[in-house]
């Protein structure tokens, strides 16, 4: 009995080893090495990984933020992805090929968001030709639009000259614009909705569900009372409803 159980352990064995050398050798011969212009891909062969964080991380008493729990998996298909970090001169090319100008790349959201406001938007993270730069949050980001007008009203509070008025006045009301237009309007609780989408400064709150954040709240009223402010300064008078604080 004994010799058998020894032939049947080492056969065992002997087929693990077999199978590690073959999923060893299929994973070899996956990772594929392609080159479109911007730089090489590898091939990351599909697998399972664990997705979330019970870590103490948060700024809350909780461990882990709301949207990384539960821990749990999940099964990627096989993917490429950049074997080098992109170099300015690779995402420049990217650019000029309409990476980002071209509609026919964007997503029915992306399409949206972009012409569906008035004004101007002002992202926060952008490459030179004016573009948003590769981010999943940074196109949510909007704390950051009152910028312009508070840049342009401590500019004219350090010299009170009209000259300033003028000089930067369609900034200010192409900003206060957009502002004014990305709100939308709760019929049932008669108020403007600042939200969703929406990713806030903390950037701890999913932006599909999160809305009218403090501090996005006060920087916008801000904006748009500054904004009526310069074009009574120019004897324009206010603005239509929308802008109203």
């Amino acid at each position: 009995m004994r010799p058998a159980k020894y032939t049947r352990l080492l056969l065992f064995f002997s087929f693990k080893l077999v199978l590690l050398s073959c999923l060893s050798n299929c994973q070899t011969s996956l990772t594929k090495i392609i080159n479109e212009g911007y730089g090489d891909y590898v091939l990351i062969p599909a697998g399972k990984f664990l997705m979330g964080d019970n870590f103490n991380d948060s700024y809350t008493d909780e461990k882990g933020f709301s949207q990384e729990k539960p821990v749990h998996n999940v099964n990627l298909n096989a993917f490429y992805i950049g074997k080098y970090e992109v170099t300015n001169e690779k995402f420049k090319n990217f650019i000029d090929d309409g990476g980002y100008s071209n509609p026919s790349y964007w997503s029915e959201e992306e399409k949206e968001r972009a012409t569906n406001n008035e004004g101007v938007r002002w992202p926060k993270m952008t490459s030179l030709n004016g573009y948003d730069s590769p981010s999943s949050i940074g196109v949510f980001l909007i704390w950051q639009q009152s910028h312009p007008i508070y840049f342009a009203e401590i500019l004219y509070r350090n010299k009170k000259d009209k000259d300033i008025l003028n000089k930067y006045k369609d900034i200010v009301f192409s900003t206060a614009d957009f502002m004014a237009s990305y709100a939308h309007w709760d019929n049932e609780n008669n108020r403007y909705i600042l939200g969703p989408p929406l990713i806030t400064a903390q950037e701890i709150y999913k932006p599909t569900e999160i809305k009218n954040l403090a501090f996005e709240l006060s920087y916008w009223r801000y904006g748009l009372k500054t904004a009526q402010q310069w074009r009574e300064r120019l004897g324009l008078g206010r603005r239509r409803t929308s802008w109203s604080t």
